[in-house]
C-alpha cells in the first residue's frame, strides 16, 4: 500500500494520566499499519512514552537494517551496537541519531515485536518526540494549549528542561508552565498552538509572531460541532493576519474504536 502524506502531530498516550487510552506501542503500530508517514508522541508535559514508542518503530525497520548483517557473528554485532551508541553520544547536531536511539539500541537488531509477531519492512516512517503543555498566560484565565515538537538535540534538551522546570514547581503529578518559561527556554522546538476561538486569540497570535515567527503553526482540529465551518474560516483569518501557517492535527487519544468506552470512562473520571 502506498504511504499517505500525513503525519499525526498531536497524539496522547496512556502516559497522559486519565487522558490517553492506548499504549504508545499500539499507537505507533497502528500508524505504521495505516501507512502514515509519521507520528508525534505528545503526552502532557512528559516524554515518558517515547522510548516504548521508539522500540516499536525501530522493530518495524529492523528487517531492512538486518539484511546485510545476517551472517554477522556475536562479536561483530556487539561492535556494531557499541558504534551505534558512540554515534549517538558524539552527534552534536542531532540529525543522524535521535536521542532515544541510544536508550533502545537493542531494537536495531530485533526483527520481532514484544509479542513475538514478525514485523514487516517499512521505510520512511518518522517518530517525533514532543509534548503538550497547558500554559498559564496573562491574556485569559484558561490555559492556552501548545504542542512542542523536537527537531534536533538542542530542541530535545530544551523540551526536557521545560518539563523539569514545570514539574519541580508542583507536587507529583502536577506541573506549572507560563509564557515566560516558553520564551526563555524554547529556541529550537516547533510550536503548535490550539486557538480558543475567542478574543484572547488576538494577543496570543501576536505573541507567537513576535517570539516564534519562523517556528510556529496554528493547529486546526475537528470539533464535530455546528460551528465547525465558522472555526475553519476564523483560523484562516488568523493565519492570514499574523502570517502563521495552519497545520491539521487529530488530537488522538486512542488507536482503535474499541478503546472509546475506556476513553469515555477516563473522561468521566477526570471531569
Amino acid at each position: 500500500m502506498r504511504k499517505i502524506g500525513y503525519a499525526e502531530l498531536h497524539c496522547l498516550t496512556n502516559f497522559s494520566f486519565q487522558r490517553g487510552a492506548s499504549h504508545p506501542e499500539e499507537l505507533v503500530k497502528q500508524a505504521i499499519e495505516l501507512n502514515y508517514s509519521g507520528l508525534a508522541i505528545t503526552d502532557e508535559c512528559s516524554v515518558a512514552g517515547i522510548v516504548r514508542a521508539y522500540s516499536v518503530a525501530r522493530a518495524y525497520e529492523a528487517p531492512k537494517k538486518q539484511s546485510s548483517q545476517v551472517a554477522c557473528g556475536n562479536d561483530e554485532k556487539n561492535q556494531q551496537r557499541t558504534a551505534l551508541v558512540q554515534r549517538a553520544s558524539d552527534s552534536s547536531g542531532g540529525d543522524e541519531i535521535p536521542v532515544s536511539q541510544a536508550l533502545t539500541e537493542e531494537t536495531y537488531f530485533n526483527s520481532h515485536l514484544d509479542d513475538g509477531s514478525e514485523v514487516r519492512n517499512r521505510t520512511n516512517f518518522s517518530l517525533i518526540t514532543g509534548a503538550e503543555f497547558g500554559v498559564h498566560n496573562p491574556w485569559c484565565s484558561s490555559q492556552l494549549t501548545l504542542v512542542l515538537l523536537v527537531t534536533n538535540r538542542d530542541a530535545y534538551a530544551e523540551l526536557c528542561q521545560l518539563i523539569t522546570k514545570s514539574r519541580m514547581r508542583c507536587e507529583k503529578g502536577q506541573y506549572y508552565t507560563d509564557v515566560t518559561d516558553i520564551e526563555s527556554i524554547i529556541k529550537s522546538c516547533l510550536v503548535l498552538w490550539k486557538p480558543f476561538y475567542d478574543e484572547p486569540d488576538i494577543p496570543i497570535a501576536q505573541w507567537l509572531q513576535d517570539n516564534f515567527r519562523e517556528q510556529s503553526w496554528i493547529m486546526y482540529e475537528r470539533t464535530i460541532c455546528p460551528q465547525e465551518f465558522h472555526f475553519k474560516t476564523y483560523i484562516a483569518g488568523l493565519s492570514a493576519r499574523y502570517c502563521l501557517p495552519v497545520v491539521c492535527t487529530g488530537n488522538v487519544h486512542f488507536h482503535c474504536r474499541e478503546r472509546k468506552p475506556l476513553q469515555d470512562v477516563l473522561t468521566a473520571i477526570r471531569y
